[in-house]
């Protein structure tokens, strides 16, 4: 086994080719004193039945006032629910009372004022409330049909004006869902409100009326997360995303510019401000108050600010909290301890020099280059919450730099990344560990699927997988092939589009032509010696080719194209087939079809055929994982990496899937979360053979194609055997000069010539 002085020496070897990051080193540690977490958090069980649920707690005169929620059968039968189904549970609340150790008082029960109550006042002598009554129309029938719950704003008892809805109060949809989150403020003797009625709408409520969404530049993205008061001025909490247009690889994926704002609400404005103090953190909802701080939620993560400052308090993740969480309030407590309400139960955080009991083993997992968008900490969370004999917390690190000095700090136990080519780089630096080693359970003849992972081996020994993957390649029209006459080498491909399909090249934009051409980095870099050659001509020829693809003025999205990007992650449609024979004879199933020749409208019947996309160096399709998991080579953290990765892969699974309902609006994998194919091989079989479960009767027509379905399916997956590349240093590098040439700025021969310079110098330095 490697030692810890070896990983450290090889690490070291490639951080010191930066001095500026070794600069920054005692930088990052003042920052992380700065954002040290004083509060331990531990749930508390208050007794709740299964049909209950924690809405807010507040203390009132020496103990402790919970608002409860309530349902019933009977109430979701006269109410109603919608689509989100059980986060949609028409409650009715009320107070119940506990002492300052969360015994509670069951004698003291009493209904609250609004038939569901959602937020309050953090004085609770102000005796501001916001909730709702049930939202009921009779007919002229004298039927009686439910359309949510109506919001209002209750003083001493009493509503103050009219239903909080910013298209009128008749209205009804999404600003009538029983799911909505608020919090409510309440300066110079007038209420303000930030209402999030489903998820998506989050509207600001100034005394009275709402307040106009942001003006702003369109290449900025705004949310409003909440509402705060602090020093008698209130504020909304602003996340503003800034991204540049047309880089295709870079929009959506990493803002150019990007800050916190606290947004003060001026007295007599019908639009909220752009312009505010800039704070720390990225907030994700929950925001709170108690009119001498803010606090609001970072995913896992609770932040606290005076209006000028702000810094982490507590992560939660260890409480089971994660960034998909319901967090409903925040209330501080005249004994400093902080009481947060989150999916449906309560979390108690006391002041403590140590942010987790001395008997709770705790490892960070490092994230970077991570693309996503998806939270971490929600499986985390989740796994903290199924053990005691280890704990993981998620840290995310900006940039590559950063998480080599973690790695040198030794404070990373596990790594999520996208980025495969860093990866890679860890392997030769002897910084991971061997999977099999970590977790041999995984490795077992029939748990994973055998060639996802024989694909992320290197040198036959596999240190890092996906949990889930999806599959890439190519699609074309039946018509445009001939069996056994497909494109061979990506000089073909080009040729073959050209000549079969010119309508591809006028309807996709170049840079994201070259963005799904160009990730395949095994074609031009030769990783065991770290070389490249990117100025064989190859890469020239790809450049040429997306130069003749559209531009953003000259794009048509209505042309016909014959062939297109092929995205699997699910069974593979009706009208596609593993063959060219098999797919003109689902064609034949039509009449007046004329199976030699290609359609030119989009009403006739297609037929596709996927393949992989061509290339130098692999037979099969192209695999996009949506992150990999890796190990950090510890001895002293490796036992919890491998419980994580045993749970995380082997017990984390969907154990049934429904077959698909045509009468269902949501189908059922849909509703399990499940949104790509799993490498746990069962699970993955499951998914996409739900519908081989079929009566008798439907053997000849239903279930004989729901067989070819599933059978094409595994085809194509078992035919996969390579990883995408994507968003890395030598990407960019690629794409940085890809761009030049679109623009006119330089030739495609210059630059091939300049990415095979400044790679090659890249690859050199990582030794």
């Amino acid at each position: 086994m490697r030692t810890t002085t070896k990983r450290i020496t090889a690490l070291l070897l490639v951080l010191l080719l930066s001095a500026s990051l070794l600069a920054s080193c005692s930088e990052r540690k003042d920052k992380e004193a700065e954002t040290a977490d004083t509060y331990l958090g531990e749930n508390v069980d208050l007794g709740l039945a299964e049909n209950e649920k924690l809405m807010d707690i507040i203390e009132v005169d020496g103990e402790l006032r919970a608002t409860v929620g309530v349902t019933s059968e009977e109430m979701a039968a006269k109410y109603g629910t919608d689509y989100l189904l059980e986060n949609n549970t028409p409650y009715k609340t009320e107070y119940r009372y506990y002492d300052m150790e969360f015994v509670e008082d069951s004698a003291k029960r009493e209904p609250t004022v609004p038939f569901y109550q959602i937020a309050q006042a953090s004085d609770p002598s102000l005796n501001l409330v916001l909730g709702g009554e049930p939202y009921l129309y009779t007919d002229e029938n004298g039927v009686e049909t439910s359309y949510g719950v109506r919001y209002y704003i209750y003083k001493d008892g009493e509503k103050m004006g009219g239903v909080l809805n910013p298209n009128g109060e008749n209205n009804y949809g999404k600003y009538t869902q029983y799911y909505a989150r608020a919090n409510v403020v309440w300066v110079d003797n007038a209420p303000y409100a930030w209402i999030d009625y489903d998820g998506f709408n989050m509207k600001v409520f100034a005394k009275d009326r709402f307040l106009k969404d942001l003006e702003y530049d369109p290449n900025v993205m705004h949310t409003v997360w909440g509402l705060m008061e602090i020093g008698g001025v209130p504020y909304v909490l602003n996340r503003a995303e800034q991204y540049e247009f047309g880089l295709g690889y870079n929009y959506f994926v990493e803002p150019i510019w990007e800050a916190t704002q606290l947004m003060p609400i001026e007295n007599k404005t019908d639009q909220i401000v752009l312009d505010g103090i800039e704070i720390e953190g990225i907030p994700t909802g929950s925001v709170f108050s108690d009119g001498t701080y803010g606090y609001y939620m970072c995913a896992s993560e609770l932040w606290q600010t005076d209006g000028k400052a702000s810094h982490r308090i507590s992560d939660l993740i260890y409480c089971g909290v994660n960034g998909k969480s319901e967090i409903r309030a925040i209330r501080i407590l005249t004994d400093g301890r902080i009481l947060v309400a989150a999916d449906g139960g309560l979390v108690v955080l006391s002041i403590s020099d140590s942010v987790v009991p001395a008997e709770r083993n705790i490892y960070t997992l490092g994230v970077v280059n991570y693309h996503n968008g998806e939270d971490l900490t929600v499986e985390f969370s989740k796994f903290n919450s199924t053990t005691n004999d280890c704990k993981f917390v998620v840290k995310e690190y900006k940039d590559v730099s950063k998480m080599n000095l973690a790695l040198l700090s030794g404070e990373v136990d596990m790594i999520v990344t996208n980025d495969q080519f860093m990866l890679k780089n860890y392997i030769k630096q002897g910084l991971l560990a061997p999977l099999d080693e970590v977790a041999p359970e995984l490795f077992e003849k029939g748990v994973l699927i055998e060639n996802i992972v024989d694909a992320a081996r290197v040198d036959g020994t596999c240190y890092y997988l996906p949990r889930t993957f999806s599959i890439w390649g190519r699609v074309n029209e039946c018509r445009i092939l001939e069996e056994g006459q497909e494109p061979k080498t990506l000089r073909e491909y080009y040729d073959f589009i050209r000549e079969k399909t010119p309508g591809y090249l006028i309807s996709l934009e170049r840079t994201i032509m070259f963005t799904h051409l160009a990730t395949n980095l095994d074609e031009w870099i030769d990783w065991e010696n770290n070389t490249c050659h990117f100025n064989d001509g190859t890469f020239e020829a790809v450049l040429e080719f997306c130069e003749e693809g559209a531009t953003m003025e000259t794009i048509n999205t209505n042309a016909i194209a014959h062939t297109s990007i092929f995205v699997l992650t699910d069974l593979l449609p009706d009208n596609y087939s593993t063959s060219v024979v098999d797919a003109k004879n689902y064609l034949a199933g039509f009449s007046d079809v004329n199976l030699e020749e290609p359609p030119t409208t989009w009403n006739e019947p297609w037929s596709w055929v996927p393949m992989p996309l061509p290339s130098s160096e692999y037979d099969g399709y192209e695999i996009r994982a949506a992150h990999f998991f890796a190990v950090v080579d510890k001895v002293e953290s490796r036992e919890a990496a491998g419980k994580f990765l045993k749970w995380h892969f082997l017990e984390n699974v969907v154990e049934t899937v429904a077959p698909d309902d045509p009468e269902a609006d949501i189908p059922d994998y849909a509703l399990k979360g499940i949104l790509e194919f799993s490498i746990n091989q069962e699970e993955c079989d499951r998914y996409i053979g739900r519908n081989l479960s079929q009566n008798e009767e439907d053997e000849e027509n239903g279930l004989s194609r729901e067989r070819k379905r599933y059978n094409d399916t595994w085809n194509i997956i078992r035919n996969a055997d390579h990883y995408r590349y994507f968003r890395n240093a030598v990407f960019d590098v690629m794409t940085e000069e890809a761009y030049r040439y679109f623009a006119g700025d330089i030739t495609a021969k210059q630059a091939a010539e300049y990415v095979q310079n400044r790679v090659s110098l890249y690859l050199a330095e990582q030794g």
